[in-house]
């Protein structure tokens, strides 16, 4: 998957097959795109050819649209794309989850 040749504004849920916090809210996260309330896509690093940069600190990622510049901390990540630019870069199971359900609780409004 390419991030940034998606044309509408989209979720990228970055996860791992060794990634216990992944399996804990993955069902979760694909509850929230079932519901179609933002177009979410799933990345599985752990596959060759879904690599980004992986690095030691919670850098930030935002106002990126090229994937070499694109670097996360870790998984599982959340990345919001808007316009064709990381708008958000949410990691931890904690954060991703409050972040989905922010999104939710701000669509029902």
């Amino acid at each position: 998957m390419d991030f940034f040749l998606q044309e509408d504004d989209y979720l990228v849920f970055c996860h791992s097959d060794t990634c216990t916090q992944c399996k804990q809210i993955i069902g979760d996260v694909a509850s929230f795109a079932e519901d179609n309330i933002v177009k979410t896509y799933f990345l599985n690093v752990s596959l060759p050819d879904n690599k980004i940069t992986l690095v030691p600190i919670d850098e930030i990622t935002i106002g990126v649209n090229n994937i070499n510049d694109l670097v996360y901390a870790g998984t599982p990540t959340i990345f919001e794309v808007k316009n064709g630019i990381t708008t958000s870069n949410i990691a931890g199971k904690d954060k991703c989850l409050t972040f989905l359900n922010e999104i939710r609780k701000n669509q029902i409004k």
